[in-house]
């Protein structure tokens, strides 16, 4: 029950991007896709070793909610960027689910959620679009692609127990 509740809120939660694309993605990434495993934590599940191969197929979900709404996207640069990352880091992730070697996904960076992320901060909060051209557009890959790499060495490769070192430091959490 516990994995079927969790599923549902990963299912539900990324149409919220439907009616309000930056918020809807902001709270899908904190509710859905950050706390999942706290949610399956506080539900009594003590199994996990599947939640990667899960986890992998709920993001892919996720992200292409997000891709259908960034078809939409009047820059064409920003648009075909979002694309080409979507489509770089689905192929990290299906060979990971194939051969399971997790540095797959530093070779493959998640850098299209950050991306969209940002471009939708600037382009809905600030009303700036920062991607006028593909100098600029490099300009903002290399920018969030260098800390990514670095997130990514210390989830995937590293394998850094974020939650567990939380629970060791909030113990009334």
């Amino acid at each position: 029950m516990p994995w079927l509740i969790v599923s549902l809120i990963r299912l539900i939660l990324p149409l919220s991007i439907l009616f309000s694309e930056f918020w809807g993605i902001l709270f899908t990434i904190v509710f859905a896709d950050s706390l999942d495993v706290v949610y399956l934590d506080l539900l009594g599940v003590t199994d996990f070793s599947f939640y990667n191969h899960m986890d992998k197929f709920f993001d892919t979900y996720f992200y292409c909610v997000i891709a259908f709404q960034a078809l939409k996207w009047k820059n064409a640069i920003a648009k075909r960027t979002v694309v080409l990352l979507l489509g770089y880091r689905m192929i990290g992730v299906i060979l990971y689910l194939f051969v399971s070697w997790r540095p797959l996904l530093l070779i493959f960076p998640n850098v299209f959620l950050t991306y969209v992320v940002v471009y939708l901060f600037f382009l809905q909060i600030l009303k700036k679009d920062i991607v006028k051209c593909w100098r600029s557009n490099l300009v903002l890959l290399l920018a969030l692609t260098i800390p990514k790499l670095i997130q990514e060495y210390l989830f995937h490769v590293a394998e850094i127990p974020l939650y567990q070192w939380f629970l060791s430091v909030l113990p009334f959490i």
